[in-house]
């Protein structure tokens, strides 16, 4: 029974989802367990005291790979923001950002993390092109998404240029779309997943064959795509060989006999099509 009871125990701490209230019983757990099956991943809910961020750091090794901080509640302390230095938590391979209190400051802390592959940001409307400019700055970057961060422009895109490891940008409401957001982001190398949403841009045929010049693209998602007709898509799929899937939405100018019709043309491709702005799952 011990070496099931023991699998059982590594699942659990591998899995564990530590709130910032719980980070006394973590440090309860390291005089009777190995630091290797101490939890992963720690959300906090608003900055953290001074007191709790030196606990944070007291704890970090080996296991804070991963952190959620979310800022949009109300008891929030915005002087608790200067004891933040995610710089401090070299283990970091993934943050979460949410809320108006997220700032470039905070940003310009994540950007020497050597382990850092993924950030996350979130309604973070005090966020500027100059906080995203960090972000291309962290060597190890492989994936980044941004939702409904209103100050993010699309002069912020360009800083990613010959990015040499990103591979995955989401951009869902906001980044207004101007005539070189495309061009830019098919020169970041590594790319292969692409995913743009934002209800108020109109994409002109020109722009949209700038699509084929993400060479190295494996899954596509696009809305709106009012423009896009079934000509235009094909010949962009047909100068992409590695595409996998393809998700476009709000395409009134396309059927569902267009995407069963391509799906026979491309039978390795994955292609799902929505006529109207239905939010769909990416």
């Amino acid at each position: 029974m011990k070496p099931i009871f023991t699998f059982f125990l590594l699942l659990f701490f591998l899995c564990v989802s530590v709130p910032l209230g719980n980070a006394q019983e973590i440090m309860k757990m390291k005089d009777s367990v190995p630091t290797w099956l101490l939890p992963m991943k720690v959300s906090l809910y608003s900055f953290p005291t001074e007191e709790e961020w030196n606990l944070l750091q007291e704890i970090r090794f080996p296991f804070i790979l991963e952190l959620n901080l979310n800022s949009n509640y109300p008891d929030l302390e915005v002087d608790n923001q200067k004891t933040i230095n995610l710089s401090e938590l070299p283990t970091l391979r993934a943050v979460h950002f949410m809320g108006d209190m997220i700032s470039d400051d905070l940003l310009k802390t994540v950007r020497d993390l050597p382990a850092l592959e993924y950030v996350s940001l979130k309604h973070c409307d005090n966020i500027t092109d100059i906080g995203i400019s960090h972000l291309s700055k962290v060597k190890n970057l492989k994936r980044l998404r941004f939702a409904s961060c209103r100050k993010v422009t699309s002069s912020a895109i360009g800083a990613f240029r010959l990015h040499p490891t990103l591979a995955s940008l989401e951009i869902e409401l906001c980044v207004p779309f101007t005539s070189t957001l495309f061009s830019d982001i098919a020169s970041i190398p590594q790319l292969i997943h692409f995913y743009y949403d934002n209800a108020i841009s109109e994409f002109s045929e020109e722009e949209l064959l700038k699509l084929a010049d993400m060479k190295k693209l494996k899954s596509l998602g696009l809305s709106p795509c009012d423009q896009l007709t079934r000509p235009m898509l094909e010949t962009i799929i047909q100068k992409l060989p590695d595409l996998e899937c393809v998700f476009l939405q709000n395409c009134s100018k396309m059927t569902e006999s267009d995407e069963r019709e391509i799906q026979e043309i491309f039978p390795n491709l994955m292609i799902v099509i929505n006529t109207g702005y239905e939010k769909f799952d990416y």
